[in-house]
């Protein structure tokens, strides 16, 4: 179940650095990070494996 949970995830999730390109600070906490993905957009790892980290607590694991 967790492989295919993180392959969902890596397929789904953009990777995207254009606000820092862009000289855009976003938070890194997982609260944010989830909202942001929900709302459409990707992240570098802080935002992609945070929000990742807090699907994965809510779903049980530790």
């Amino acid at each position: 179940m967790l492989r295919a949970l993180h392959r969902a995830h890596v397929e789904r999730v953009a990777y995207e650095t254009l606000d820092n390109q862009l000289g855009r600070r976003t938070g890194i906490d997982a609260a944010e990070s989830v909202a942001r993905i929900l709302r459409g957009r990707g992240g570098y790892c802080f935002h992609l494996n945070g929000a990742f980290a807090a699907l994965l607590t809510a779903l049980g694991y530790e």
